[in-house]
């Protein structure tokens, strides 16, 4: 735990049933101090012991119970490294955004479709009648694929 105490990193205990040995799993709930193993000490409270017996009969609690530390040790771990969370994303934005972007890139495509085809009406006219002069004037864009 001490070595995961430096990555974000959270961890949930829940221990069933009534045995006696599951206390000793305390040691690593941060609640009295952090843990410390091989003369290091953790970064930050990263574990959430909970009994499920005190709460069999209350599962909403005990819900809540379980993920109560959860946003605190999120916060100390951007703290320690100095880090700011990122500013909430706002996904509907973005997908209207590209939508709306879309649209205009279907338009311009339409735009150079009509002036193709405008283009090719022109340069039929024109070969119709042999007026060169007018085929160069109405050939702004390339028929060419």
């Amino acid at each position: 735990m001490v070595y995961a105490s430096q990555y974000p990193l959270s961890v949930i205990i829940v221990g069933l049933g009534n045995n006696p040995s599951l206390q000793q799993l305390k040691v690593f709930d941060g609640n009295d101090g952090l843990v410390t193993s091989t003369g290091q000490r953790a970064k930050r409270d990263l574990v959430q012991i909970i009994f499920h017996e005190e709460y069999k009969d209350r599962p909403k609690e005990l819900a809540q119970v379980v993920l109560s530390e959860i946003p605190g040790q999120i916060r100390k771990y951007f703290r320690m490294y100095n880090a700011l969370p990122l500013k909430p994303v706002n996904y509907l934005q973005i997908v209207e955004q590209i939508k709306i972007q879309s649209k205009q890139e279907d338009r311009i495509q339409q735009d150079k479709c009509k002036q193709t085809a405008f283009t090719k009406s022109v340069l039929d006219v024109c070969s119709e009648k042999r007026d060169v002069k007018q085929i160069f004037l109405f050939t702004p864009v390339s028929t060419s694929s």
